[in-house]
């Protein structure tokens, strides 16, 4: 297998369920660090032109809206909300990853344990 950078053509970042309610549990690194790590990632996947996909979940009846000011940064973008704590089980989601040619993907949100583990165990086979 041949190993290259990673590259608009070959990837795409996935910006999960950063909102309120979900930051709230979050106690392994200070609050003020990840919003700003978070806001930098994005910024520089939209220098470099990454596509990127933002999907909040239950937004409106418990975790509240995605944050705004990673919002600012994909002004055009409208997050995927989903019901299922399943990023990938999210129609939109796949249609859009099955649509595109991204052979690598980061994915990233607050509650990765529980939230990246079951999807991404099976993402090989969907090629995710």
């Amino acid at each position: 297998m041949k190993t290259e950078l990673l590259n608009p053509q070959n990837s795409a970042v996935i910006f999960i369920d950063f909102q309120p309610q979900m930051v709230f549990g979050v106690a392994n690194i200070d609050r003020q660090t990840l919003f700003n790590n978070v806001l930098l990632l994005a910024k520089a996947a939209k220098i470099f032109k990454v596509p990127t996909i933002l999907t909040t979940v239950e937004s409106k009846s418990f975790s509240g809206n995605m944050w705004p000011q990673l919002l600012d940064i994909f002004p055009d973008q409208k997050p995927i909300e989903r019901s299922s704590m399943n990023f990938l089980g999210r129609q939109k989601i796949r249609h859009y990853r099955e649509g595109n040619q991204e052979e690598k993907t980061g994915h990233g949100g607050p509650l990765d344990r529980g939230l990246l583990d079951i999807p991404c165990l099976g993402s090989d086979e969907s090629r995710f």
